[in-house]
């Protein structure tokens, strides 16, 4: 028998709004993510609201583009059956270890958060390189030379 024209509306419109909340507003650039990992580890639970951008993450990194970006790092993912919140621990190049909770977390705020731990490492490996000390250095004394150091410094390759 058929449903009444109500009832497949209904059906429909549950159908679009859900699968309008599935899906991302824009996509997230996860292979500059992975460039200056080795390892990335996720853990969450599956049926936990809060776990959504953890899952969207590990979606990223796994994707072909981000492996093709850095086929060396290495990304595990545990599916956990307790109330915890999800848990992004991330290996950098350098062998620092980085463990969040990400239970507030959108996949754009982990994103962000490995980008910048990244940034500060680089830089702070240039300061090495130059031989520069960063907690000494007092960078409102002489903001036009700092700017100009750094412009003139390069990673190692």
């Amino acid at each position: 028998p058929a449903q009444p024209v109500s009832a497949q509306r209904t059906q429909q419109h549950r159908y679009h709004t859900h699968a309008s909340r599935c899906t991302p507003s824009k996509p997230i650039r996860m292979p500059q993510c992975l460039k200056q990992l080795l390892k990335v580890n996720v853990q969450f639970t599956a049926t936990d609201q809060r776990s959504a951008g953890v899952r969207e993450f590990l979606r990223g990194c796994l994707s072909r583009k981000a492996r093709e970006s850095n086929p060396e790092c290495v990304v595990l993912h545990k599916v956990r059956g307790d109330a915890e919140p999800p848990v992004v621990s991330v290996t950098y190049l350098n062998g620092v270890v980085d463990q969040f909770n990400c239970h507030k977390y959108k996949v754009k705020d982990i994103v962000d958060r490995i980008a910048r731990v990244s940034k500060e490492m680089e830089t702070k490996a240039l300061f090495d390189q130059a031989g520069w000390n960063m907690q000494t250095m007092k960078l409102n004394a002489a903001p036009k030379e700092y700017h100009e150091a750094l412009a003139t410094m390069k990673p190692k390759p």
